[in-house]
């Protein structure tokens, strides 16, 4: 058997054992130390590495190439001038609106300028006709020159031994140097010169007023009976007058006519 070591000798070597141990547990967590901050400080700078290329594509994508801060600046700086420009734009707007509402109320100037002359010229149209009026000559007697005649024969039925005229178909000249104004027909017939069987009508409103020189051509209704045991039918006589509004005799026309059958 080999030789037993001294209890002191041994009690030595488990102590230095003892110590390797401990050594060996320091260097373990001193290694996982260090190799925990290397982990830590990697991530730490792949973080900032992508945090600053994520700033610097950012700035980029802002601000274009050749852009630099004081190009950023002078940009703040024209926002905030263009942001002051509009202020003023809208508020220049807004009292040039304002000016505009104003003058918009002269503008109904020229509308009234338009119908005051409208006024006027209806005015003066007016007064224009009263003169022509005024300085127009009105034939009122002493008729000299106006011609009445028959246009044609006289619209009548026959009865069988009677007759009666309905229509007088005539033609009116004025020769006259002055307006005339016709107012009243009056028709009679051969046998029927009694005030009773005077047939009158008014004369049309058309040929109410003929200037100088006018001639009308129209007809008027006026009822008048006749018997072939009074008068001759085939060559009835009748006489057509006129008259003014004051019963004056302007002009007359006597003519024979076939009014049977």
């Amino acid at each position: 058997m080999g030789e037993i070591m001294p209890k002191n000798e041994t009690e030595e070597i488990n102590q230095k054992i003892s110590a390797i141990k401990e050594n060996r547990g320091v260097n373990d967590n001193v290694l996982d130390t260090k190799i925990s901050l290397s982990v830590k400080g990697i991530l730490s700078v792949v973080l900032a590495v992508v945090v600053i290329s994520g700033a610097f594509l950012a700035g980029r994508y802002v601000f274009p190439s050749g852009t630099s801060l004081a190009d950023f600046a002078s940009a703040a700086a024209v926002v905030g001038v263009s942001k002051d420009d509009s202020v003023s734009t809208t508020t220049e707007l807004e009292d040039s609106s304002k000016e505009d509402t104003s003058t918009d109320t002269p503008v109904a100037e020229p509308e009234t300028t338009e119908e005051t002359a409208d006024e006027t010229t209806e005015e003066t149209t007016d007064e224009a006709a009263e003169t022509d009026t005024a300085d127009e000559v009105v034939i009122t007697k002493d008729y000299a020159n106006v011609v009445l005649e028959f246009t044609r024969t006289p619209a009548f039925e026959w009865k069988g031994t009677w007759g009666k005229i309905t229509t007088i178909y005539y033609t009116l000249t004025n020769n006259e140097a002055g307006t005339i104004k016709p107012a009243t027909f009056r028709l009679t017939a051969e046998g029927y010169d009694t005030a009773d069987f005077i047939k009158t009508a008014d004369v049309p409103k058309i040929d109410g007023v003929l200037s100088a020189g006018e001639v009308a051509k129209h007809g008027v209704d006026i009822k008048l009976q006749y018997s072939e045991s009074i008068t001759n039918p085939t060559n009835l006589r009748l006489t057509f007058q006129l008259f003014d509004k004051d019963g004056n005799l302007i002009d007359a026309v006597t003519e024979e006519f076939n009014l049977k059958e």
